[in-house]
C-alpha cells in the first residue's frame, strides 16, 4: 500500500499529519470498523476486512518512516499517590507536623476518646455484669441462690 492511499484510508491529508494525527486517526479508525461492533455475521466479515485495511494502512505508514510518538502513560499520577503527597508531604511555608506511623500505613490518626471509653471501662464492666448473672443463674438452677 502506498502512502497516499494509507492516508486516504485513515482520512488525512498526506501534507499536514504529524504523528500523533496519524495515531489518533488510526485508533478512531480502529474502534469505528472493529469486528467486535458488528451485528451479525455479514457486517462481521465487511468489519474485518475494512478493520485490516485500517492496519495495514497504518502499517504502511509506519514502514514509509513516519515517526511513532511514544506511548503516553494514561494517568501521569494515580490518584493514591496524589492524595498520599497531599496529605503527608510538607510544603513550603507550612508548619512542620507529627504523622503517626498508624495513619501513615492508613489506620487513621488513632482511637478515639469514645473508643477508649468503651474498650477500658464498658466493655470490661459489661464482662463482669455478665459474670456475676451467670453466676447468680446456675446458683437459682443448682437451688443454692435465696
Amino acid at each position: 500500500m502506498t502512502p497516499e492511499a494509507a492516508y486516504e484510508v485513515l482520512g488525512l491529508s498526506p501534507g499536514g499529519a504529524d504523528p500523533s494525527d496519524i495515531q489518533k486517526a488510526y485508533r478512531k479508525k480502529a474502534l469505528q470498523c472493529h469486528p467486535d461492533r458488528a451485528h451479525g455475521e455479514e457486517q462481521k466479515d465487511a468489519y474485518a476486512r475494512k478493520f485490516l485495511e485500517v492496519r495495514d494502512a497504518y502499517e504502511a505508514l509506519k514502514k514509509a518512516g513516519f515517526p511513532v510518538p511514544k506511548p503516553q502513560e494514561v494517568v501521569a499520577d494515580p490518584i493514591d499517590i496524589l492524595r498520599y503527597e497531599a496529605r503527608f508531604k510538607k510544603r513550603k511555608g507550612e508548619p512542620e507536623f507529627e504523622v503517626s506511623w498508624r495513619e501513615k500505613l492508613g489506620f487513621g490518626p488513632g482511637p478515639s476518646t469514645e473508643q477508649v471509653v468503651f474498650w477500658l471501662v464498658l466493655l470490661p464492666s459489661l464482662a463482669v455484669g455478665m459474670f456475676l448473672s451467670l453466676r447468680w443463674l446456675v446458683g437459682v438452677v443448682r437451688g443454692d441462690a435465696p
